[in-house]
């Protein structure tokens, strides 16, 4: 018989009945199926009058859809343990870290400058993320509960990556209709995909090994290795290929040294068998797939070369052709069978730091960092506030890309340092390191013990882990919905699983919620208002983009009166967004001629955007080309100069300025700077 758990019936905390179950994994699938696959394809007039048809694919429409998901099932979850008055108890260690986090959050928003694009960017990148890991910890995770899990997460990659193959190889015409950039399935930027793909191959070759059903097995395997794989590789995405790599690789080495170095009692043996030894070597073996993958693409790509090569060597070391313009023959030499592909170049240039990306990266990095111990050091300038202040700081940035305006650091870390300060960065990084330290105590005992199933599941979901964090480091994928529930969820299902298997000697009798009124009363209230104001949220975010789109395709299409009037509809339901206010102000000033108005959504703009370089320079061309005050103009100039100091941009200005005053010459001003 097993020992006791959490889940004992004298102790535990049973969550939901059958039928919420059931719900409850009904929603996950919502969540974890539908954002990769979720696009628009609006029909003329189809949700208002003057609608153009439009097709929409964008993270912010995919998030919606994650951020409706999730609150609902952690509301779920609060009232039921509300109502039961018992939690499992975690671990204080674990609480701790999630407060600092959460309290550096919240209050870097309170002082943020634009405190509501702070609050509803936390809402979906920390707060509903955590505590939607805080509601998974709380769950009975029985056999087929895992099994269920893992199965709807892999489902969404699957359908994703399988898209994906669509899209290269052509199976069909229907994936080649949609808006994307690069082989990326249905989430358009093949970056974000192979975020979202990477870290699902090691939690594949986990479930294999807890599968008892041969078949379960098979289809692991076979997703891996003709699904996973080779999305991935067509992805050319530097950053999750070695995320990939760190990932299987990662949780062998840190096993291994944990097994070495953690203390065991005289007691403890080791009940070593062929097959534990088989789940390293199946995670090092996966480590090693991508690149072979990389290497030898020309052989299962679309137009690669590498067969062509292969019937070469076969036929003899030289080959004959035929110039029928010279009407000779020519001897070619054969070449390699395996050649040097785009995709293993690809992948050496992540070390070279002379390549355009891998500078771009590095600068935006040490301007950010620096940024990171300025006076706001502490709790940081508010989530979501990198953009809103990036010019401010970019002393090296814009001297090179100083014509594209950055919403992500490319490094989650820097960047929760740079928005939510020490504390922020420290309860982050506690969390990941908490859990994945006890995932790995966890490993530990169950080698120990002779249990691969359990064994091979961990490693799976602490590589993914590995993985995605990792993918931190180049990208941003605590800010793509879809990778985002995938490192979240893992995370919550390995701190859930920690608890429900302890050691022999340790019993967690639960924690009695009726003892705590006040803690219980806020746990009912959270359930019951998160899933409601995330409605109304939603709600507004949905609409503000839909007609933020219209607006701008109006624009394009010539129709200035149109793309004004849905521009304006969106500021009304996300009025701390700047995109469609800067386009209010250019088509005001362009289309409208109505400059009073103009300089009103200007200043709105430079409210909840400091950083808006358009703005600042619309704003110094109507002081001086309508209203006739080069003085009004200099102080405007002063305003840019200290959001910007460094831009190109800015130095233009600066010298038509100096030039005007100088001069009296209004024409040496230019034009209102574009929306784009």
């Amino acid at each position: 018989m097993s020992n006791p758990s959490i889940f004992d019936p004298k102790a535990g905390v049973f969550l939901l009945n059958k039928m919420q179950t059931v719900l409850f994994f009904l929603t996950l699938g919502f969540c974890f199926i539908l954002p990769p696959l979720f696009h628009l394809n609006i029909k003329p007039n189809e949700f208002a009058p003057g609608f153009i048809p439009l097709r929409m694919i964008n993270a912010d429409l995919k998030f919606l859809v994650v951020l409706v998901c999730m609150s609902l099932i952690i509301g779920g979850i609060f009232i039921s343990t509300h109502l039961r008055g018992r939690a499992v108890a975690l671990p204080r260690a674990f609480m701790v870290l999630a407060g600092i986090f959460l309290f550096s959050v919240l209050l870097s928003n309170i002082i943020a400058h634009n405190p509501m694009r702070a609050w509803v960017s936390s809402l979906q990148w920390h707060i509903v993320p955590l505590l939607f890991v805080l509601c998974l910890a709380q769950w009975k995770w029985e056999r087929a509960h895992i099994i269920g899990f893992v199965t709807l997460l892999l489902l969404g990659g699957v359908t994703s990556c399988l898209i994906t193959l669509d899209q290269h190889y052509r199976w069909t015409d229907w994936s080649h209709r949609l808006v994307r950039l690069g082989y990326a399935g249905i989430i358009y930027n093949r970056n974000f995909a192979a975020e979202y793909h990477a870290p699902l191959i090691p939690l594949a070759l986990g479930l294999f090994f807890y599968l008892r059903v041969w078949r379960g097995r098979v289809l692991c395997l076979l997703s891996i290795l003709l699904v996973f794989l080779p999305a991935v590789s067509l992805s050319m995405a530097r950053g999750s290929w070695v995320g990939h790599l760190g990932g299987a690789v990662g949780v062998v080495v840190l096993f291994l040294a944990f097994f070495k170095f953690r203390s065991e009692q005289p007691s403890k043996e080791t009940k070593t068998t062929k097959i534990q030894r088989k789940v390293i070597l199946g995670f090092l073996l996966l480590g090693a797939l991508l690149p072979a993958y990389l290497y030898t693409s020309d052989f299962w790509k679309k137009g690669g070369a590498g067969w062509d090569r292969l019937l070469a060597q076969e036929r003899g070391k030289t080959d004959q052709t035929f110039d029928s313009s010279q009407n000779v023959s020519h001897k070619k030499e054969a070449q390699p069978v395996i050649k040097e592909t785009q995709e293993s170049r690809e992948l050496k240039s992540v070390i070279n730091f002379n390549d355009y990306s891998v500078n771009r990266r590095l600068v935006l990095w040490e301007d950010a960092f620096k940024e990171c111990f300025s006076k706001d050091f502490l709790l940081g300038k508010g989530t979501d506030h990198y953009e809103l202040f990036y010019h401010q700081s970019a002393e090296l940035s814009d001297k090179n890309w100083g014509r594209t305006l950055v919403r992500f650091v490319h490094n989650d870390f820097i960047q929760t340092f740079y928005e939510n300060g020490i504390v922020g960065i420290v309860g982050w990084l506690g969390i990941w390191g908490f859990v994945t330290w006890s995932g790995l105590m966890s490993c530990v005992r169950f080698y120990r013990n002779g249990d691969c199933p359990e064994l091979g599941l961990r490693f799976g979901l602490i590589a993914c882990i590995l993985c995605f964090l990792i993918e931190s480091f180049f990208e941003f994928p605590t800010r793509s919905p879809c990778a985002m529930f995938v490192g979240w969820s893992s995370l919550g299902i390995l701190l859930g699983l920690n608890l429900q298997k302890q050691p022999d000697d340790e019993i967690n009798q639960g924690f009695n919620l009726k003892k705590r009124p006040l803690l219980n009363l806020w746990i009912g209230v959270i359930g019951v208002v998160l899933p409601i104001y995330s409605y109304f949220l939603v709600k507004d975010l949905f609409w503000a983009n839909i007609y933020h789109f219209q607006g701008r395709a109006l624009a394009d299409g010539g129709k200035p009166q149109r793309s004004l009037h849905f521009h304006k509809m969106s500021i009304s339901h996300a009025p701390w967004e700047h995109l469609s206010r800067k386009a209010e102000g250019f088509l005001l000033i362009t289309a409208e001629k109505r400059y009073l108005d103009a300089m009103k959504s200007i200043e709105d703009t430079l409210r909840v955007h400091p950083g808006c370089l358009q703005a600042h320079q619309n704003r110094i061309a109507l002081l001086i080309n309508e209203f006739k005050n080069p003085q009004a103009a200099k102080l405007a100039f002063l305003d840019m100069k200290t959001a910007a100091p460094y831009h190109p941009f800015t130095h233009r200005e600066e010298k038509k300025l100096s030039n005007l005053l100088a001069n009296q010459n209004p024409a040496t001003l230019s034009r209102p700077a574009s929306i784009r």
